[in-house]
């Protein structure tokens, strides 16, 4: 696989565990909470751009396309999360449970996507760098 494509994919990787470090970090944390959150949404809103603008078309060939729309359908419901965190703080009633289930369903996202990436005999490397460019 060429080089740009592994780099890229070394980027998405490293993005997750940025995003996993964040949300142990918000779990653990006593003050600053809503600082630690905007950035975790920070971080996923443009993510979570990237994957749908690059990643998934690059896939579209080598994967079935129920799971790229089960994909598209769990960034939407992350996306109204993000939203309603943003908009919020943490003295509201939900904050930390929604915080709680836009990290499991990161976290199942995540999973997924390092399952594609797995199987990137299939991707055409040549789009996926063309992509990027």
């Amino acid at each position: 696989m060429p080089k740009a494509t592994m780099d890229a994919i070394a980027l998405l990787k490293a993005d997750h565990r940025k995003v996993e470090e964040l949300f142990e970090k918000y779990a653990k944390a006593r003050g600053k909470k809503a600082e630690i959150a905007q950035q975790i949404c920070l971080e996923l809103t443009v993510h979570t751009a990237i994957e749908e603008e690059f990643f998934y078309p690059a896939c579209l060939e080598g994967v079935e396309h129920d799971m790229l729309d089960e994909a598209q359908v769990e960034h939407d419901g992350a996306k109204v999360l993000i939203a309603e965190i943003e908009a919020g703080s943490p003295d509201d009633h939900y904050y930390d449970a929604k915080l709680k289930v836009l990290s499991e369903e990161t976290r199942v996202q995540t999973h997924k996507i390092h399952q594609t990436i797995a199987a990137t005999r299939w991707m055409d490397a040549r789009k996926f760098r063309a992509s990027l460019s």
